[in-house]
């Protein structure tokens, strides 16, 4: 069986594990609970879209910083990513 393993070169966001939980908390469960108080004021919804959470998380996941351009969607398809090595497991 093999797993994806990026490039430790391209690694340069450490403390992964608090900063994805400070992300969810800062970015997505703090504006929920501020959208539904104005939800009940103007009988709209609560729901926002927020931009790309998805990318930020997979940043974060992964440790790999993005290209800072989403005009083209060339953040999950840069190099960075494509340079991911297989490492077999047994």
């Amino acid at each position: 069986m093999y797993t994806m393993q990026p490039n430790k070169d391209f690694i340069t966001i450490h403390n992964n594990k608090k900063l994805i939980n400070d992300f969810l908390w800062e970015v997505i469960y703090s504006q929920h609970i501020v959208m539904n108080k104005w939800s009940e004021i103007t009988n709209q919804t609560p729901n926002l879209k927020i931009g790309y959470p998805g990318q930020h998380l997979a940043s974060l996941i992964t440790g790999v910083k993005g290209e800072t351009s989403v005009s083209e969607s060339s953040t999950l398809n840069s190099p960075v990513f494509a340079r991911l090595q297989p490492e077999k497991t047994d």
